[in-house]
């Protein structure tokens, strides 16, 4: 049984990542790239790591308000034996609790890796060509699961609670086209 939520948890970060690096390479999703390329010249691993523990605690928090929000709806469309059983439920459930742990033992690992990576191989800083930054590898790890994190505040998190960012940001820019 532990292995099947291991392994189907392992399956939905694939998923994630794959679905979030489409939406990021595609031309609607180079707006994101936007904010951090400006301000990644100022960018060292000890910033990012900051960033990475921020927003993996604004997920943790904006994932509970979201279970919060189904939980207040389910909660008006059931009745009966099933309407107990949910009150009875905890929100935050110690399986979820595991997951969030594998989550944070798979980043911290690959990032582990890239800079393994980088000393093995005398992997020096880079520049890219949209920013002054001088990036490394495990820079640019750290900031992928930025983005893996923001994707799942804003398009998962959020949209349970009932904002809809995308559908919001849409209305904006049609305003002003």
């Amino acid at each position: 049984m532990k292995t099947k939520i291991l392994i189907s948890s392992l399956i939905m970060i694939f998923i994630k990542t794959r679905l979030l690096a489409t939406t990021l390479f595609s031309k609607k999703g180079a707006v994101f790239l936007i904010p951090f390329a400006v301000t990644a010249n100022v960018i060292d691993v000890k910033l990012a790591l900051l960033i990475l523990f921020v927003v993996m605690i604004i997920d943790f928090v904006t994932g509970i308000g979201a279970s919060h929000f189904v939980r207040q709806k389910l909660l008006k469309s059931l009745k009966g034996e099933e309407l107990k059983e949910l009150k009875e439920s905890n929100l935050i459930s110690s399986q979820k609790l595991k997951l969030s742990g594998i989550k944070f033992t798979l980043y911290m690992s690959t990032i582990l890796v890239a800079y393994g990576i980088e000393i093995v191989f005398f992997i020096k800083s880079f520049k890219v060509n949209f920013t002054e930054a001088k990036l490394t590898l495990s820079i640019i790890v750290i900031l992928f699961w930025c983005f893996v994190e923001l994707y799942s505040i804003i398009f998962e998190n959020f949209k349970k609670m009932g904002f809809d960012v995308t559908a919001r940001l849409s209305n904006i820019f049609k305003k002003y086209k």
